[in-house]
């Protein structure tokens, strides 16, 4: 027979598993609350700006493609980002050793590097210009975008906010 002082344990029990997944369930809904706060009202304040850009060693495909009047895409979100304005390239260059082991440049027979203006949509923040609200365009930063026809990283060079 059982000892009729001992109890039986049956049943779900609450323990620290339980307290972290409830932690990390009102995390993410503070952070979904905090982000809606701050974006509110972003569609209201989209500008334009002028940017200037690089790509680096490409093929003559895309360095043609690249065109005025090409609308830019962003690639991390399939959102239009805005339109090309100006477009140049040339032999890309590349730096080599001469002889004497001093790094002279020399132009790639195969590839192009490609220099152009942009205009982009997006709003102006006290740390620059955000493409598309979410994406800064500072100088230096690199950017994933497409076009119809071709798939490129622009190097932003200059961003300018538009004469009001």
């Amino acid at each position: 027979m059982a000892n009729p002082t001992e109890t039986k344990k049956s049943g779900a029990r609450f323990n620290v598993f339980d307290v972290i997944i409830i932690l990390a369930l009102l995390a993410c809904i503070a952070a979904i609350v905090i982000r809606a706060y701050f974006t509110a009202n972003i569609e209201n304040d989209f500008t334009t700006a002028k940017i200037e850009f690089t790509v680096k060693e490409v093929s003559d495909y895309t360095a043609e493609a690249l065109k005025e009047n090409t609308t830019l895409y962003l690639a991390a979100g399939d959102d239009e980002i805005g339109t090309v304005d100006t477009v140049t390239y040339s032999p890309a260059e590349l730096y080599a050793e001469d002889a004497s082991g001093v790094l002279v440049p020399v132009s790639h027979p195969d590839k192009k590097d490609v220099r152009g203006t942009a205009t982009l949509y997006g709003i102006w923040t006290d740390d620059g210009f955000m493409i598309n609200g979410t994406v800064s365009a500072s100088v230096g930063k690199t950017v994933n975008v497409y076009t119809q026809d071709v798939a490129c990283t622009l190097t932003i060079t200059a961003a300018v906010r538009p004469e009001s």
